[in-house]
């Protein structure tokens, strides 16, 4: 690698008459061998090895440095692939929970609406633009038919206990224009592969 990066060089002790008598002897007879040696580089062979030792770290380093490219580029690649699959694992999600007859309201962990299909925008006469970001609790405030009581919703008690949890008998919701319905409701975790609640 010194040779090739640096070139020819000649040993700043080495006489020029020993190499134009070598030069005759394996029959170089050019009349310019003599300013051709005199442009050659002159250094101690400590000088070239000092230049090799630092071209050699380099060389390590840059081709340390472009492994960590190589490695960095497959992971993007493969974080890049999984975002793609979680991205269509979410529409086809959001595509079936669209699709289902039941009035259906997704929350995230803090019980804030993240979801709202067509069926809950009927039923509830919200829809899904005015309710995401809003507690479900201010969206869906419940209460006991007969005492007019505020009953909790299911939802805290799912993100606590993490499991299905159904609605009392006789618990009413409150619509956006004022009336009161009766629903049979459940809540339930939406758990990731690994069990974690989303």
């Amino acid at each position: 690698i010194g040779n090739w990066l640096i070139g020819q060089i000649i040993e700043d002790d080495d006489p020029k008459e020993d190499i134009l008598n070598y030069a005759k002897k394996i029959g170089i007879t050019d009349p310019n061998l003599d300013k051709s040696i005199e442009e050659i580089t002159h250094m101690t062979l400590d000088q070239f090895a000092d230049i090799c030792n630092f071209l050699y770290f380099n060389a390590q380093l840059l081709s340390k440095l472009a492994l960590n490219n190589l490695l960095q580029k497959e992971e993007i690649d493969n974080r890049i692939l999984i975002e793609k699959n979680l991205e269509q694992e979410k529409e086809q999600f959001k595509v079936t929970i669209a699709s289902i007859g039941d009035g259906v309201i997704t929350t995230d962990k803090a019980g804030n609406i993240t979801f709202m299909n067509k069926e809950a925008e009927q039923i509830t006469g919200w829809t899904i633009n005015e309710v995401v970001g809003n507690s479900i609790e201010d969206i869906l405030p419940l209460k006991d038919e007969f005492t007019g009581i505020k009953v909790n919703n299911p939802v805290r008690g799912v993100l606590k206990l993490k499991k299905t949890i159904p609605l009392a008998n006789n618990v009413v919701f409150i619509c956006r224009d004022g009336r009161e319905k009766q629903i049979v409701d459940s809540a339930a975790p939406i758990k990731a592969s690994n069990g974690e609640i989303l």
